[in-house]
């Protein structure tokens, strides 16, 4: 995530790189803690921190299957399509900062 912003801002200028970023939350109206539940919080929290399956399932003490399931789903319930996605909705819906 953290490389896909930089990337945005080498290969944009700073106006055009905001107004893309912008748009980017624009498109996710969607407040990401109205739809997910609490364990879905947790697991969106560490995809943002870059975790693995492996390493959110070692972490919550959970199977990779199971971290693999709720990653399905919250992927489906928010409607992003991407990490990109996930994360811009988790800071505008203040999950992370």
């Amino acid at each position: 995530m953290v490389l896909y912003i930089a990337l945005l801002f080498v290969i944009f200028d700073k106006t055009k790189f905001l107004k893309r970023l912008t748009a980017i939350m624009r498109t996710n109206t969607i407040r990401i803690t109205d739809v997910l539940s609490k364990r879905e919080l947790e697991i969106t929290k560490l995809i943002t921190l870059e975790y693995s399956n492996e390493e959110i399932a070692s972490h919550l003490d959970i199977s990779k299957r199971t971290v693999e399931t709720h990653r399905k789903n919250i992927f489906k319930k928010t409607k992003v399509k991407s990490i990109v996605g996930l994360v811009m909705l988790a800071i505008k819906s203040k999950l992370i900062s």
